[in-house]
């Protein structure tokens, strides 16, 4: 059974992603490491990826591994030491890249045959850069 404060956060944190990325906004947001201090049980870690992937699936058109990582990560952000992840890999037609959040280095809802070959890439990896304008959907 999912635990409802996480699923009533889940669909507002979706609604307002669909609304910037209805407005051509940028998605990601401005830091991608939580604040927060207190360690994350498995009960909340499995009720908060169950949240975020609902609400995503049924509120955004774009439901994809970045908008399911977003809305994940800012349900956890302000309690838990988390961190939105971006990574790349070659692929059979090109870069392929894919988005996950992580807490004390380890993947939620993901398996290590998932992330297999993915290199994580640095918020920060040059100066000036603003990331995020990447990932604006078109």
């Amino acid at each position: 059974m999912i635990d409802v404060g996480y699923h009533g956060r889940a669909v507002l944190l979706a609604l307002r992603l669909e609304a910037r990325e209805r407005r051509g906004r940028p998605l990601l947001p401005g830091r991608r490491t939580g604040r927060g201090a207190s360690r994350l049980s498995p009960r909340d870690a499995e009720q908060s990826v169950l949240a975020s992937r609902r609400a995503v699936s049924r509120i955004c058109r774009l439901n994809t591994c970045l908008t399911r990582s977003i809305v994940l990560f800012q349900l956890l952000e302000r309690r838990f030491p988390v961190e939105l992840v971006l990574g790349f890999r070659p692929g059979r037609e090109g870069v392929e890249g894919h988005a996950w959040v992580t807490v004390d280095g380890v993947p939620l809802g993901e398996t290590e045959a998932g992330l297999e070959g993915f290199v994580p890439v640095a918020a920060d990896q040059r100066a000036g850069a603003r990331p995020e304008a990447v990932f604006r959907s078109s």
